[in-house]
Protein backbone atom coordinates (compact mmCIF):
# COMPACT_ATOMS: atom_id res chain seq x y z
CA UNK A 1 0.00 0.00 0.00
CA UNK A 2 1.56 3.44 -0.98
CA UNK A 3 0.32 6.49 0.89
CA UNK A 4 0.26 9.81 -1.21
CA UNK A 5 0.83 13.06 0.71
CA UNK A 6 -0.63 15.89 -0.68
CA UNK A 7 -0.67 19.97 -0.29
CA UNK A 8 -3.40 22.21 -1.91
CA UNK A 9 -3.86 26.03 -1.19
CA UNK A 10 -2.71 25.30 2.29
CA UNK A 11 -4.56 21.90 3.39
CA UNK A 12 -2.32 18.49 3.39
CA UNK A 13 -4.25 15.09 3.27
CA UNK A 14 -2.91 11.85 2.80
CA UNK A 15 -4.51 9.66 0.25
CA UNK A 16 -4.31 5.96 -0.23
CA UNK A 17 -2.79 5.28 -4.06
CA UNK A 18 -4.73 1.68 -4.06
CA UNK A 19 -7.72 2.55 -2.23
CA UNK A 20 -11.33 1.61 -3.53
CA UNK A 21 -12.80 4.79 -3.31
CA UNK A 22 -11.91 8.38 -4.14
CA UNK A 23 -13.16 11.78 -3.33
CA UNK A 24 -11.59 15.11 -4.61
CA UNK A 25 -12.46 18.48 -3.73
CA UNK A 26 -11.69 21.99 -5.19
CA UNK A 27 -11.58 24.73 -2.92
CA UNK A 28 -13.60 27.65 -4.70
CA UNK A 29 -13.10 30.75 -2.15
CA UNK A 30 -12.24 30.05 1.50
CA UNK A 31 -13.72 26.77 2.86
CA UNK A 32 -16.02 27.00 -0.46
CA UNK A 33 -15.80 23.87 -1.98
CA UNK A 34 -17.28 21.49 -5.29
CA UNK A 35 -16.39 17.62 -4.79
CA UNK A 36 -17.32 14.68 -6.78
CA UNK A 37 -16.53 11.09 -5.71
CA UNK A 38 -16.42 7.53 -7.81
CA UNK A 39 -20.16 8.35 -8.93
CA UNK A 40 -18.57 11.35 -10.91
CA UNK A 41 -21.64 13.80 -9.58
CA UNK A 42 -20.40 17.55 -8.42
CA UNK A 43 -21.41 18.03 -5.08
CA UNK A 44 -21.02 21.80 -3.61
CA UNK A 45 -19.88 22.29 0.32
CA UNK A 46 -19.64 25.21 1.93
CA UNK A 47 -19.47 26.60 5.62
CA UNK A 48 -20.39 29.48 7.80
CA UNK A 49 -19.13 32.82 6.53
CA UNK A 50 -17.96 32.73 10.91
CA UNK A 51 -15.24 30.16 9.44
CA UNK A 52 -14.33 31.19 5.60
CA UNK A 53 -17.07 30.10 4.08
CA UNK A 54 -19.98 31.70 1.80
CA UNK A 55 -22.47 29.72 3.43
CA UNK A 56 -23.60 29.50 0.07
CA UNK A 57 -24.30 25.87 0.17
CA UNK A 58 -25.17 22.44 2.42
CA UNK A 59 -22.66 22.66 5.35
CA UNK A 60 -19.90 19.77 5.91
CA UNK A 61 -21.97 17.72 8.84
CA UNK A 62 -25.04 18.13 7.27
CA UNK A 63 -23.71 16.57 4.70
CA UNK A 64 -23.01 13.33 7.57
CA UNK A 65 -25.89 12.98 8.61
CA UNK A 66 -27.68 13.28 4.80
CA UNK A 67 -25.26 10.33 4.03
CA UNK A 68 -26.24 8.83 7.16
CA UNK A 69 -29.93 8.94 6.45
CA UNK A 70 -30.24 7.86 3.08
CA UNK A 71 -27.67 4.97 3.32
CA UNK A 72 -29.35 3.36 6.06
CA UNK A 73 -33.09 4.70 4.33
CA UNK A 74 -31.98 2.61 1.00
CA UNK A 75 -31.24 0.07 3.42
CA UNK A 76 -34.72 0.00 5.40
CA UNK A 77 -36.14 0.54 1.73
CA UNK A 78 -34.67 -2.63 -0.27
CA UNK A 79 -35.16 -4.96 2.69
CA UNK A 80 -38.97 -4.27 3.03
CA UNK A 81 -39.05 -4.16 -0.60
CA UNK A 82 -38.07 -7.70 -0.96
CA UNK A 83 -40.57 -8.35 1.90
CA UNK A 84 -43.34 -7.20 -0.52
CA UNK A 85 -44.60 -4.11 1.81
CA UNK A 86 -46.24 -1.35 0.00
CA UNK A 87 -45.30 1.90 1.55
CA UNK A 88 -47.07 5.27 0.11
CA UNK A 89 -44.37 7.21 1.86
CA UNK A 90 -41.37 7.03 4.03
CA UNK A 91 -39.54 9.84 5.64
CA UNK A 92 -36.30 9.93 8.14
CA UNK A 93 -36.01 12.05 10.51
CA UNK A 94 -32.48 12.79 12.18
CA UNK A 95 -31.36 14.71 15.48
CA UNK A 96 -27.73 15.19 16.14
CA UNK A 97 -25.96 16.69 19.02
CA UNK A 98 -22.53 18.26 18.68
CA UNK A 99 -20.21 18.41 21.09
CA UNK A 100 -19.49 21.93 22.17
CA UNK A 101 -15.18 22.04 21.96
CA UNK A 102 -13.38 21.08 19.04
CA UNK A 103 -13.07 18.40 17.35
CA UNK A 104 -16.88 19.47 17.54
CA UNK A 105 -17.88 15.63 16.46
CA UNK A 106 -21.72 14.08 16.71
CA UNK A 107 -21.92 13.21 20.86
CA UNK A 108 -25.68 11.82 19.99
CA UNK A 109 -27.74 11.03 16.87
CA UNK A 110 -30.54 9.99 16.72
CA UNK A 111 -33.08 8.49 13.86
CA UNK A 112 -36.68 8.44 13.41
CA UNK A 113 -38.63 6.04 10.42
CA UNK A 114 -41.97 7.45 9.43
CA UNK A 115 -43.57 4.94 7.36
CA UNK A 116 -47.35 5.58 5.86
CA UNK A 117 -49.35 2.88 3.81
CA UNK A 118 -52.07 0.64 4.15
CA UNK A 119 -52.02 -2.32 6.56
CA UNK A 120 -48.26 -1.84 7.16
CA UNK A 121 -47.05 -4.63 10.19
CA UNK A 122 -44.39 -2.31 12.96
CA UNK A 123 -42.77 -5.98 12.97
CA UNK A 124 -41.34 -5.96 9.45
CA UNK A 125 -40.72 -2.06 9.84
CA UNK A 126 -38.92 -3.21 12.79
CA UNK A 127 -36.90 -5.60 12.11
CA UNK A 128 -36.11 -3.51 8.81
CA UNK A 129 -34.71 -0.90 10.84
CA UNK A 130 -32.68 -3.39 12.84
CA UNK A 131 -30.94 -5.09 10.25
CA UNK A 132 -29.68 -1.64 8.67
CA UNK A 133 -27.88 -1.32 11.64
Amino acid sequence: MKAILKSIQGCSFVGKADSNHWVVLKSIQGCSFVGKADSNHWVVVDTKKEVSGSDAATHPMELVLLALGSCTGCDVLSILSKKKVQLDDAEIQIDAERSEEHPKVFTKIHLEFVFSGKDLNPIHLERAIELSS
